[in-house]
């Protein structure tokens, strides 16, 4: 069995989406006792006030008290969250150090925009370039240019969906949630609003596309779950948390192929 870790991030500001590294819960088998990696980069190169500083180190102080990796102690506070569980090698004989020397030393200072509101669709995009498929993602997609054959009576109400990628015989379209966002409850309204309206007109045409909606990493596991609860009742869609390994490469896998099938094929040359 592999050992894990989970780097902590501090947020600075709930409203910028900013996040910083400042160190990682690692847990080693056989193991009794949570590993505490700590960041070796001077925090004032990455948060600009003393008062940040100061609650920085009270959040790393705190983690010695973990019991596991499922949850940060309390005494770490709100402004303090986990990355998701991800895996060391198995040929690494010191998990801690291996992650302070090839994990939180990678991680690049967050530039902070306190006046800069986060944007949904930007999140996503940097989330499709990351994993490779930015390419294979399109914006804006708006009904009455894409899906001309459709009576303009049924799409005029339809509203533009933000990411959406073209396949051979399907398309997907898909929304981002982004829980550093002020207005989440009132992203989740609209987003769900916009997708029942692209249900209903799909259960009239024959056409085939899958509504996405895709929970950006942030947000505590309560909050995770009760926006996917929120989704549930959406017909034709499906929700997709990143922060689940699985379903975060399973939705890259689906946007990656459903591309290159709709990609044209070159006439071979005799």
């Amino acid at each position: 069995m592999n050992s894990t870790y989970r780097v902590v991030h501090f947020i600075p500001d709930p409203f910028s989406g900013a996040r910083v590294p400042v160190g990682a819960l690692v847990k080693s088998p056989g193991s009794t006792g949570i590993g505490v990696a700590k960041l070796r980069v001077a925090l004032g190169k990455l948060v600009g006030s003393a008062r940040e500083i100061a609650v920085i180190d009270q959040v790393v102080s705190s983690l010695f008290a973990a019991q596991d990796l499922s949850a940060l102690p309390a005494s770490t506070g709100p402004q303090a969250v986990l990355g998701p569980l991800l895996s060391i090698p198995k040929s690494v004989h010191d998990p801690v150090r291996w992650v302070e020397d090839f994990i939180l030393t990678r991680q690049e200072p967050v530039a902070r925009k306190r006046n800069e509101r986060l944007n949904r669709q930007g999140a996503g995009l940097r989330f499709f370039s990351t994993y490779g498929v930015r390419k294979h993602v399109k914006e804006k997609f708006a009904p009455k240019d894409f899906w001309p054959r459709i009576p303009a009576a049924l799409t005029q109400n339809l509203q533009p969906v933000s990411h959406w990628t073209e396949g051979a015989n399907e398309i997907l379209l898909m929304e981002p949630i982004v829980f550093a966002d002020r207005g989440l409850e009132r992203v989740q309204r609209e987003v769900f609003a916009r997708f029942s309206a692209y249900s209903q007109i799909l259960s009239q045409v024959d056409l085939k596309a899958t509504l996405l909606v895709y929970l950006v990493q942030g947000g505590d596991a309560s909050q995770r779950r009760d926006v996917i609860s929120g989704f549930r009742s959406l017909d034709r869609a499906a929700t997709i948390d990143l922060e689940v390994e699985s379903e975060r490469q399973a939705f890259i896998e689906k946007v990656r192929t459903t591309s290159i099938a709709g990609q044209p094929t070159l006439p071979q040359s005799n």
